[in-house]
């Protein structure tokens, strides 16, 4: 092959890359430049809830709006229970100091940073630990924090490499204690 061959096809494979990149380009403009949600789209009880909102609704962006639009579909869908334990929770976080809710935030930033499969695993292991009754809970805290920092990294990391059923009878064990 010459070398005036080989630049034909390098200067071809450019454009068509130029051009692909292009169309994802224009996609995305697209996308982002789509129009906001009409106030009128809205439920009734979606307009009730988010009423605080109606006379600023068409200057929100639209994902701005969909976020909200979410967050009260969510609150339709809860029970008068749940709606009372968020509530409290809401309750709480407003009333925690500026740097603690900067340290949560950034647990969950490193949470959502997990492959999926670790985070559920994490989540399996919070429901096992609010089951477990205030007296053992309280015996496994107190353990934990008698624990140096490089002892609680070891132990986090062994319960990362543990298989499921190596985990389910670990907890099986803890109980047992």
């Amino acid at each position: 092959m010459t070398d005036s061959f080989i630049d034909t096809l390098r200067l071809k494979r450019r454009r068509r890359f130029f051009t692909v990149r292009l169309l994802v380009f224009s996609f995305i403009i697209q996308v982002c430049s789509a129009q906001a949600l009409d106030w009128d789209a809205l439920t009734e009880a979606e307009q009730a809830m988010l009423s605080s909102h109606q006379s600023t609704w068409h200057t929100m962006s639209k994902q701005q709006q969909l976020i909200l639009q979410k967050g009260a579909q969510h609150w339709l869908q809860m029970t008068p229970v749940q709606r009372v334990a968020a509530r409290e929770g809401f309750e709480n976080w407003q009333s925690l100091p500026e740097e603690r809710k900067n340290v949560l935030r950034e647990r969950y930033r490193k949470f959502k940073q997990l492959p999926e499969d670790i985070q559920e695993s994490l989540r399996q292991r919070r429901q096992w630990f609010k089951q477990l009754s205030p007296e053992k809970r309280q015996a496994l805290r107190n353990r934990w924090n008698k624990l140096t920092d490089d002892q609680k990294k070891a132990a986090k990391e062994r319960w990362l490499n543990l298989t499921p059923e190596q985990r389910h009878q670990r907890k099986r064990a803890m109980m047992e204690r």
